[in-house]
């Protein structure tokens, strides 16, 4: 499809450099209208001058640990998992066991692939506060768990969170995977049809950030969206070129 939409493109602006930019600028703008998965190029340079920011502060002060706390923080937004875990690593080990920091220090965990410390630093927090942050403790141990292949106790965390939040579609989607993973194929297919259920709805601003997960529990229905909304702007691209 993009090698076509590349060729068209070609043909209407006769430099393939221009329509090569043509197509970035297309499927950009496709992905921001249906499922949301590119990157926002200026949320990215913003947390990278974050980043850069928070580096002079901890050159400047090595022992600053709000500045380590934001430093991991943006690291696990630009998908640097290790790089985070390492950061608010000192932090932990220096004392610092609020639920905040253990929290972020779990999710770090668990993303960089240390399960056994992540569920160790989230079931602290739980222990201590078991519906912290809205009881998304509960949804971010599930996918953890999930993720490190034990299935049945990432389903107990997931039911608990839907327990709480009930509209929740990301934890529908994530229940119905753990469900499947452990062979309860009806199961798995009843959260997904609450997931889409939940997003059809659910106001435009939250079906706006949920597209990605409404695709998971649904895939048929955004596709369909999603290829009428790629003829739609390959028409504006070449009524544009036209007149």
């Amino acid at each position: 499809m993009k090698i076509l939409t590349w060729f068209v493109l070609c043909t209407l602006f006769g430099n393939p450099f221009v329509a090569l930019f043509a197509v970035i600028v297309l499927y950009w703008l496709l992905d921001r209208w249906t499922l949301g998965i590119l990157p926002d190029p200026f949320r990215i340079v913003g947390r990278y001058r974050r980043l850069w920011r928070l580096d002079a502060q901890l050159e400047a002060n090595s022992h600053d640990r709000k500045a380590r706390f934001d430093r991991a923080e943006t690291l696990l937004e630009l998908r640097r998992p290790k790089a985070a875990f390492a950061a608010i690593r000192p932090n932990v080990e220096a004392g610092d066991h609020d639920p905040h920091t253990l929290f972020l220090a779990g999710r770090a965990a668990f993303a960089a692939g240390e399960f056994a410390v992540g569920r160790k630093l989230l079931e602290a927090v739980r222990k201590d506060e078991p519906s912290f942050a809205q009881n998304r403790l509960d949804l971010e141990l599930g996918r953890g768990l999930l993720q490190g292949g034990e299935a049945e106790a990432a389903q107990e965390a997931l039911e608990r969170f839907v327990g709480a939040r009930e509209a929740s579609i990301e934890g529908h989607v994530l229940l119905s995977r753990a469900r499947a993973a452990r062979g309860d194929s009806e199961g798995a297919q009843a959260a997904r049809a609450v997931a889409w259920k939940n997003y059809t709805a659910a106001p435009r601003f939250v079906r706006r950030t949920e597209r990605w997960w409404a695709w998971r529990a649904n895939p048929v229905r955004p596709v369909l969206w999603g290829s009428l909304a790629a003829v739609g702007l390959m028409g504006l691209f070449v009524a544009a070129t036209v007149f």
